[in-house]
């Protein structure tokens, strides 16, 4: 993704594009974090981290591509969680800067565990 995203004039930084998704994602219920779960321990050596959130411009600039990536609270519905991140994130995509998302991915890659 190039250093800044344009709509109808407004120019806007990808970083911008991230927090606005992950913080859209953390607000929903049964979502522990974005991002997979921590790496710690000897594991942490030999397996880096992955990304919590991508955004890319699709369709000319007019839409964008999204994925987060999730930890999620065991004993929720995965397909409901899922749908209502997406929800989450188109809906702050279209009140906060007025674009719309034409694939919002939600991978989950993590669960937390109670106690």
């Amino acid at each position: 993704m190039s250093n800044r995203v344009e709509f109808d004039g407004l120019s806007v930084a990808p970083n911008v594009l991230e927090t606005i998704v992950r913080i859209a994602s953390e607000q929903v219920d049964g979502v522990v974090a974005v991002g997979g779960t921590p790496i710690t321990g000897a594991a942490s050596i030999f397996k880096s981290r992955g990304p919590s959130v991508e955004v890319s411009a699709a369709d000319e600039g007019e839409a964008l591509d999204v994925a987060v990536y999730i930890t999620a609270r065991y004993g929720m519905k995965l397909t409901d969680l899922g749908e209502e991140v997406q929800k989450a994130v188109l809906d702050a995509l279209g009140s906060q800067l007025g674009v719309e998302a034409a694939n919002i991915d939600v991978y989950i890659e993590g669960l937390q565990f109670e106690g």
